[in-house]
């Protein structure tokens, strides 16, 4: 995970609005895009590709999710999250690859499905089976899971930054409130671990039990980190 400082593309960027044109008509024209442009992909132009992904795209991003470019399987799970409410089929098709294990060893990938996954925590069914596990491949991969988080989120600079706006969607019901101790988590990605620590701090006294126990949890991973590298 770079030390440096990333510029953000802004969400009204002209330049960011024609890039996921285009990008999302070469898909459709069964072009397969360079894996490292796919790698320089990162929040929040992704979420601008993803909302360009409609109903009649379905198809296509089943093949992208099972491609075997590893990049092009990301930004197929990635889409899938637009499709979620006009099709309900998709997160069938996403937990059974999660239960298949079909994206094992890339830490990545899962991490997209992952994130796609937790998108319908919300939801009555949602099973508190599935979400301990995301959970624990969270705290099994942590080292590699704060730095694709992190690299995603343009750098440890910037994390915080999108993990706020990501929990401040919640009020709008934008965001699914059982989604956010994944962000919780996400914090500890920041260069500075005071921030992190008083970012995630706000949540240890959250109303929900599962949300006060990642908080504390994560709380307690930065401080480890933090004592055993003096320069962190």
């Amino acid at each position: 995970m770079s030390d440096k400082p990333r510029e953000w593309i802004r969400m009204t960027d002209p330049v960011a609005y024609y890039l996921a044109d285009h990008l999302m008509a070469d898909l459709r024209r069964g072009e397969q895009l360079p894996a490292n442009l796919i790698e320089s992909l990162h929040y929040p132009l992704y979420d601008l590709l993803r909302l360009r992904a409609v109903t009649k795209d379905w198809p296509l991003i089943q093949d992208m999710c099972y491609s075997r470019s590893e990049p092009m399987q990301r930004l197929g799970l990635n889409l899938s999250r637009n499709l979620q409410k006009s099709l309900p089929e998709v997160r069938q098709f996403l937990e059974n690859m999660w239960y298949r294990n079909v994206l094992a060893p890339n830490v990545r990938n899962q991490i997209a499905l992952q994130f796609s996954l937790l998108d319908y925590s919300d939801q009555p069914d949602f099973p508190n089976d599935l979400r301990d596990r995301l959970y624990r491949f969270t705290l099994d991969n942590w080292g590699p899971w704060l730095t694709a988080v992190g690299d995603w989120c343009g750098g440890p600079y910037e994390i915080l930054k999108a993990c706020e706006e990501r929990i401040a969607l919640v009020k709008s019901g934008g965001f699914p409130t059982n989604k956010r101790w994944a962000y919780i988590c996400c914090a500890a990605a920041a260069a500075d671990p005071d921030e992190a620590t008083a970012f995630v701090g706000g949540f240890t006294d959250d109303g929900d039990a599962f949300t006060r126990s990642v908080a504390t949890d994560v709380i307690q991973l930065i401080n480890h980190k933090r004592y055993s590298q003096p320069n962190y």
